[in-house]
């Protein structure tokens, strides 16, 4: 096999900061909240059964799911069909998509844990293959908490093998999902500060 002199460059259409995001669980406030660089608008919308629709022609899909924590209202990306909080706004298309389908990144510290959601795509695959388990109403905030039936006719012990394997990306998953978080917040303690002007 022929190696590669240089590693394969990252594809990429640029950075979430640098984009227009959509936060679905801001309407329930009444109000469509839209960030870019740490700065917010806020939009009024009309809804339908499937889709919330702003300054007139803007059009979103979404959904509404019942968890642990209640009803949530999520986008649904047009490209994967999958549910998120934010969509990202792709000017190629004029849509809003998910960070995965438009190629986005995390800068600087967040980067090395941007690929944190692949181990939900990854465990819940690896949980319909191996466990015949699927989740239509599956969202990555209760990933770390599902725990997949023993099909029927399993030997235990290849169950409780494969229900190891599931943890692995369970708990993967919920690592990155808390290293991001972190960064999140020192970076709006970071902006309050310099707002505030506390050095």
């Amino acid at each position: 096999m022929k190696m590669r002199k240089y590693p394969k460059p990252v594809k990429t259409h640029g950075t979430i900061e640098e984009s227009v995001s959509a936060d679905s669980f801001s309407l329930k406030n009444g109000a469509l909240r839209c960030t870019t660089r740490n700065v917010s608008a806020y939009f009024l919308f009309t809804e339908t059964n499937e889709y919330i629709i702003f300054r007139d022609a803007i059009r979103i899909q979404k959904t509404t799911i019942s968890n642990i924590t209640g009803e949530q209202t999520f986008f649904v990306c047009p490209y994967c069909g999958k549910n998120y909080r934010f969509l990202y706004a792709n000017y190629n298309t004029a849509r809003f998509i998910c960070r995965k389908c438009a190629r986005l990144n995390y800068r600087s510290t967040q980067r090395e844990h941007s690929d944190y959601m692949d181990y939900y795509d990854k465990g819940m695959q690896f949980a319909k293959d191996k466990l015949n388990w699927t989740c239509k109403d599956a969202i990555p905030f209760d990933f770390p908490y599902y725990i997949p039936d023993r099909p029927r006719y399993m030997h235990k012990a290849t169950y409780e093998r494969y229900l190891k394997k599931f943890r692995w990306y369970q708990e993967h998953y919920y690592e990155g999902m808390i290293q991001e978080a972190r960064s999140i917040l020192e970076q709006a303690q970071r902006e309050e500060r310099r707002i505030l002007g506390i050095h």
